[in-house]
């Protein structure tokens, strides 16, 4: 799977609200990371992790791959969305690894 059809899925899956859906895009052997801090390598550590979505309104996700060496990408992602009247904006960059089972 290309970098980009698995980005707009995945933007889709957040958007639509579909917890499962994103977690299907990860492998079996994930390695995920949030933050330097915490390391989750497991789809239900990261299912309960990402369960703050459904709390989200007004969602606007946007990615920019800047940089790609073979099955590596480099990706900022830029986040926008309001929760309980608050809005609130998130940016980060990701080191994406997508497999030969088209997975991260």
């Amino acid at each position: 799977m290309h970098i980009e059809k698995w980005l707009s899925e995945f933007k889709d899956y957040w958007i639509e609200k579909d917890i499962n859906g994103v977690i299907w895009l990860f492998s079996d052997n994930i390695e995920y990371r949030e933050n330097p801090y915490e390391k989750y390598t497991n789809r239900e550590d990261i299912k309960k992790l990402w369960e703050y979505i459904d709390c989200q309104e007004n969602i606007i996700l946007n990615f920019d791959v800047f940089c790609s060496n073979e099955d590596k990408h480099s990706v900022y992602r830029q986040l926008k969305y309001d929760k309980d009247w608050i809005s609130n904006e998130w940016r980060w960059s990701y080191l994406i690894k997508i497999g030969k089972d088209n997975k991260c």
